[in-house]
């Protein structure tokens, strides 16, 4: 006779953002992208690695992008619920330009963060970044 055993997959965190039309130009400078444009609207063009196809790599306003260590990823909104869920009332603060780095300390979704190098205000349940100066994105 087989026995089996149960087991539970390790959880892992992630940094993440959803897309909007205000901060779709933040989000390319965070994952080093650039904003397009399709038959189906504004996107940010992502490098992933290992897509599956082509619509994994466009981040669409509504959509989520994700940071896991491994490199960023694209979610849409269904997919994104299904797989997770915050893991507190808290959010860090990210400077696009600085990369996945956080600029400073975590803060709570009531509180309007300023740094020297961004400001950010909490907008749902993300913190939006308030770009201070302009940056041209290159591919």
């Amino acid at each position: 006779m087989l026995e089996t055993s149960k087991y539970i997959r390790k959880p892992f965190s992630i940094d993440a953002v959803q897309v909007t039309t205000d901060n779709i130009s933040d989000i390319a400078t965070w994952v080093d992208g650039e904003v397009r444009t399709d038959d189906v609207g504004q996107y940010v063009k992502v490098r992933v690695h290992r897509p599956l196809n082509d619509r994994q790599t466009k981040a669409y306003v509504g959509d989520w992008v994700l940071y896991a260590g491994t490199g960023y990823k694209v979610y849409t909104p269904k997919a994104f619920a299904n797989s997770f869920e915050q893991s507190s009332e808290e959010t860090v603060l990210i400077d696009p330009a600085a990369g996945k780095k956080p600029v400073n300390a975590v803060v709570s979704k009531d509180e309007v963060t300023h740094t020297d190098s961004v400001v950010g205000v909490v907008e749902g349940d993300v913190v939006v970044p308030k770009r201070t100066t302009k940056k041209k994105v290159t591919a």
